[in-house]
């Protein structure tokens, strides 16, 4: 999608088609504004091939007019993002995608001794960065479209465990280095039914992991009930246990918290339920242990299963 492809698109955002409106509205790009609503489906039968609608912010002093509401947009380039991407993701990577090339605009301008503020992109730049701060979205994080990460995607036919088993022997093959980099090529480059594959619609939870304070307090930023509070330095990989009972002082009952690492025996968990943490993730003791059906006996206050 080139600058002449986004131009057009930028016309026919600023069209107005309505003689009557043309009162109030003139077609000029600082008159350029995000757009917040965009149309289901394919193209309407009337419509050119690669058209869909879009409703419009409109610009701050001006009058509502009715392309504010319903502006048809023909692009046969932007089309497979309109059908490929769920609306919520659509709308801010469409307006990033805009914001960008307006920010490049502004530049070549200054560049040529134009500042800023006698510049016609300088308006719709503050109508767009505010446009996502109004809501909330991080603009630097924002992917436009021409991070082209969903149209190159394929469409995995089968369910998600046999996707994930596929990606587990093509790390055993080894494809790659890591099951964490397989399972990140999986996230990357495949959908089912043309929607990105996530946790909630597979009913799995997430564990956010942390080992440190700092870590912690990114978790609970992010407001997800579930944090796994490793005991491993994983950069020295020395384990301390009260790595969890200490980070634990920090959580309300909100969470549900995860002991990791170094759990060897009953006392490990005796002294973890005396702190309020319930639940936890056994790993080495279990694989080394040659009779793990007694382990976990042990570890279970030595009840018998």
């Amino acid at each position: 999608m080139d600058n002449s492809v986004l131009f057009d698109i930028i016309n026919q955002l600023i069209r107005v088609s309505l003689p009557e409106d043309k009162i109030y509205r003139k077609e000029h790009i600082e008159l350029l504004a995000p757009i917040c609503q965009v149309s289901d489906g394919e193209s309407a039968p009337y419509e050119p091939d690669g058209t869909f609608l879009v409703g419009k912010v409109t610009p701050k002093g001006k009058k509502f007019i009715f392309e504010d509401m319903m502006c048809p947009i023909t692009s046969k380039e932007l089309y497979p993002f309109y059908i490929k991407l769920p609306q919520d993701e659509f709308i801010p990577r469409f307006n990033k995608t805009i914001c960008n090339f307006i920010q490049e605009q502004l530049k070549e301008a200054r560049d040529c001794g134009v500042p800023y503020e006698q510049n016609i992109w300088f308006k719709p730049n503050i109508e767009f960065v505010n446009w996502f701060q109004e809501n909330g979205l991080d603009i630097k994080n924002t992917k436009s479209l021409l991070d082209n990460d969903i149209a190159e995607k394929e469409d995995w036919n089968g369910a998600f465990w046999s996707l994930a088993d596929e990606l587990r022997n093509r790390k055993e093959d080894g494809e790659f280095e890591s099951y964490d980099e397989a399972y990140q090529f999986g996230a990357d480059h495949y959908t089912k039914d043309g929607q990105p594959f996530e946790a909630n619609q597979l009913k799995l939870d997430c564990i956010i992991e942390v080992h440190d304070q700092e870590e912690l307090k990114r978790a609970i930023k992010l407001q997800y009930p579930i944090i796994g509070i490793n005991n491993r330095d994983l950069k020295s990989l020395e384990i301390n246990l009260d790595n969890s009972i200490k980070l634990n002082k920090n959580l309300t009952n909100d969470f549900t918290i995860i002991a990791e690492s170094g759990i060897k025996s009953s006392s490990d968990i005796i002294k973890f339920n005396e702190s309020g943490i319930y639940n936890f993730l056994i790993g080495e003791s279990l694989l080394k242990s040659e009779n793990k059906e007694k382990k976990i006996g042990e570890l279970l206050l030595n009840e018998s299963l």
